[in-house]
């Protein structure tokens, strides 16, 4: 059948042969062809041939499909010029159709899972695609540059832009690259582009952090030092005297002694978190959670835009941000601000379980630093306790997860505060079966032995 098909591309149409370059690449998808299954010699050599002489067809479709087949049909390593076949993929990404642009990206894209080393002087070439009008090219164009720079992480590239060299990490271009397309006009890409910041590793903290930033483009000012100032001036003759002069006090922000940046990474993460999309927001939180395993400094940046998003529309993104939230958690305890806990409180109130379940797992990593907070944490559990009784099993395993982790916050006072406890008058027992009663004993029996022994001595002979 394969033989078959080849040796009918000589006499078939274009609008035949483009269908059978795609039939073909379907067998190889899903028979595996031209890499387990002979093809007779004759065969092999006219689809060679038919290939290369539509490339260079007037029809882009039938360019695009030849494209889309040349890396399947002569496959890296088993032909005899496997260079040239990369270089000749290359060459059509910068084709005038935006079909053929993809078709070529796509190509260069399969030859590296397919073993090909891309090389480093192509990564210019896909920023520039990144611009592309056509957004499936931009789509393939981020894949590129994450393949590139995950392979050259440490390749010098010098950037020099108003006056100034500087010189930095591939890895690090390549993120804040990344970082821009967060603010591409398609949705499909600004997911995309969210998803794959997520799987870089070692980021230089500055750029990681710049993620979070709230900055707009005029606060983002490069200061030049005093001996470099005037150089850009060079050849542009005196200044004019009708210049007015900068009232004192003022920052002349047309001056050479600052320089504005470009955008770059700054606050890609916010836009990310902000966009009207759900699946948007759901890959930033993704790609957030992911950077937040190797960086501790970023994770702490992140506990506050992730709890802001405990008030997202959508039950999915709550969900998101409450499990990315707890995976930080896991492995450092989150220490609560008011407005935090304040936030996450609010969020009990949640009308999906699942949702409210989720909180009070994050509850159970978390801290709070006064014995005030831990009240109003406990008076929100009492609340949840009398609203939501099938709440009652997650509420007491945040409970003794609290008490493990505020032994130095629980004291005699907030003991008596929480138990009604008077210093004056024996307390009334409280009935076993109190579901409150019983989560403040859980809450203090989990505190550390020191803690306990101190309670002892207030605590009645019942509890």
């Amino acid at each position: 059948m394969v033989a078959g098909l080849t040796l009918a591309l000589t006499a078939a149409e274009p609008s035949v042969r483009c269908e059978i370059y795609q039939a073909l690449g379907t067998l190889y998808e899903v028979k595996g062809i031209f890499a387990t299954v002979a093809i007779p010699t004759d065969a092999k050599s006219a689809l060679d041939a038919a290939i290369l002489s539509d490339l260079n067809h007037s029809q882009h479709h039938l360019r695009s499909a030849a494209l889309a087949l040349l890396p399947i049909a002569r496959p890296h390593g088993q032909s005899a010029g496997p260079n040239l076949v990369f270089n000749t993929i290359c060459s059509y990404a910068a084709d005038a159709h935006p079909k053929v642009r993809q078709a070529a990206l796509c190509a260069i894209l399969r030859q590296h899972m397919m073993g090909v080393a891309l090389p480093v002087e192509m990564y210019d070439e896909c920023v520039v695609a990144t611009k592309d009008d056509f957004e499936q090219v931009r789509l393939v164009a981020i894949e590129l540059i994450w393949a590139i720079s995950s392979a050259f992480p440490e390749y010098p590239v010098t950037i020099e832009k108003y006056d100034t060299t500087e010189t930095i990490r591939l890895l690090d271009d390549a993120f804040v690259k990344l970082c821009d397309m967060v603010n591409d006009s398609s949705v499909i890409v600004r997911q995309r582009a969210c998803a794959i910041l997520g799987r870089y590793r070692d980021v230089k903290h500055s750029f990681l952090s710049q993620t979070f930033s709230k900055q707009v483009m005029s606060n983002l000012r490069r200061f030049v030092p005093r001996g470099q100032r005037g150089k850009s001036n060079k050849g542009r003759g005196p200044p004019k005297a009708s210049s007015i002069p900068t009232p004192q006090g003022d920052a002349e922000v047309d001056s050479d002694e600052f320089k504005l940046l470009d955008s770059g990474a700054a606050g890609a993460f916010v836009h990310g978190l902000e966009d009207e999309y759900q699946e948007v927001r759901d890959a930033a939180i993704e790609s957030i959670t992911e950077l937040s395993i190797g960086s501790t400094e970023f994770a702490a940046k992140a506990v506050d835009f992730l709890v802001d998003m405990f008030n997202d529309s959508s039950d999915r993104v709550r969900l998101c941000a409450i499990r990315a939230l707890i995976a930080i958690g896991d492995r450092s305890v989150i220490k609560l601000t008011e407005e935090q806990l304040s936030i996450a409180l609010s969020a009990m109130k949640d009308a999906c379980h699942t949702v409210r379940e989720g909180i009070y797992a994050f509850l159970a990593v978390s801290a709070v630093a006064q014995p005030d907070a831990l009240s109003k944490l406990m008076a929100a559990m009492k609340s949840s306790l009398d609203k939501y009784p099938d709440d009652q099993m997650p509420i007491y395993r945040a409970l003794m997860a609290l008490g493990l982790s505020h032994s130095n916050v629980i004291n005699t006072a907030f003991v008596r505060a929480l138990l009604g406890i008077s210093e004056h008058y024996l307390s009334r027992e409280a009935r076993i079966d109190d579901t409150v009663y019983a989560g403040n004993v859980i809450l203090l029996m989990n505190t550390d032995l020191p803690t306990r022994h101190e309670l002892a001595t207030i605590l009645p002979d019942y509890v």
